[in-house]
């Protein structure tokens, strides 16, 4: 009899273990099943001219695979949103060039623009609103990103788009009917013309940024698509 309740005591007592080992694996499994992890997207565009392949880097961990070189753009990727430190490296090293902690927000869209030299090199952050533009329009973002330069208002044709637009500062993307367009910067308050980019044909329901940079000829230009 002594045996028996000491054995009925043992397996009691084994059960017990059992069941906390099994309420702890459940917990564990609950916490990591319903895990909220939420998600950010970024883009990163050179426009740095002479200034050499860039890595990009977050949180101490290279986003990029090849080097990401002046003109270049490197698509959304996506990112775990929230409080992320975010740098750019001479590509292969671990000379900084730009750094900043940057909140992410979850569910959006951020391109960042790097221009002006290696040794003053400016990271200009944008949160890209990609809502759906109204029948037969199209959206675009214009920037200058061209350094020591004045600042420009923005012309189609007779007409400013954009007035006083200083060298890397944040702009919004303006509503505009599709087509095709010929931009002219103009030196603020006058019709003094600085660059003129070519043809761009905007097409409806697309959203863009066209940016200005320095280059080899002076000032250039390049569209980016971002849908």
């Amino acid at each position: 009899m002594p045996y028996i309740c000491t054995k009925f005591k043992r397996m009691r007592y084994s059960l017990l273990i059992f069941s906390l080992c099994l309420s702890v694996f459940f917990v564990a499994c609950d916490k990591s099943d319903n895990k909220s992890e939420t998600y950010s997207r970024i883009a990163v565009t050179h426009a740095a001219h002479g200034t050499p392949g860039l890595d990009v880097i977050l949180d101490g961990v290279v986003m990029n695979s090849d080097s990401l070189v002046y003109g270049q753009s490197a698509p959304y990727t996506f990112i775990f949103s929230g409080q992320r430190t975010f740098r750019l490296n001479k590509a292969g090293t671990a000379i900084n060039y730009s750094a900043k902690d940057t909140f992410f927000d979850a569910e959006a869209f951020y391109s960042v623009f790097a221009s002006d030299s290696a040794q003053k090199m400016k990271a200009l952050l944008l949160k890209d609103d990609l809502s759906a533009p109204a029948a037969g329009k199209a959206h675009v973002r214009l920037l200058h990103l061209v350094p020591n330069a004045p600042a420009i208002d923005i012309m189609n044709d007779t007409t400013h788009v954009l007035n006083a637009i200083a060298y890397n500062t944040a702009q919004s993307f303006l509503p505009i009917t599709a087509g095709t367009y010929q931009f002219k910067a103009v030196l603020t308050g006058t019709m003094d013309s600085v660059y003129q980019t070519d043809n761009l044909v905007l097409q409806d329901g697309k959203i863009y940024t066209c940016y200005l940079r320095s280059s080899a000829t002076g000032i250039s230009h390049a569209l980016i698509q971002h849908n």
